[in-house]
């Protein structure tokens, strides 16, 4: 249980690293008229990754609370895992966020 919830709370941290990386790329598309293509493909990327490592930190937990039922903070960070996946898509369409 605790492996998988401490392989959860990693890749969550690594999300929201990426989260952070992705805010800047959108700094830049507003501050810079002119993005490059690679900048355009490197950001795509990044949500890419993003989005599919906010999948596995949800199942992570998702198997904590299948063997330990009243583990609260598992259920938690569930929670963010998926809040931070809904902004992710949001940004891209926001009636795919609505249906997460």
């Amino acid at each position: 249980v605790t492996a998988y919830g401490n392989k959860g709370n990693t890749l969550l941290c690594s999300a929201r690293q990426k989260m952070r990386v992705l805010s800047t790329f959108a700094k830049e598309a507003r501050d810079s008229p002119f993005m490059s293509e690679e900048s355009i493909k490197m950001s795509q990327d990044l949500k890419r990754r993003t989005g599919e490592i906010l999948v596995q930190s949800g199942r992570c937990y998702r198997t904590v609370l299948s063997l330990d039922p009243r583990d609260a903070r598992a259920l938690v960070n569930w929670g963010s895992a998926l809040c931070l996946r809904a902004k992710l898509i949001e940004v891209e369409d926001a009636d795919s966020a609505g249906q997460l």
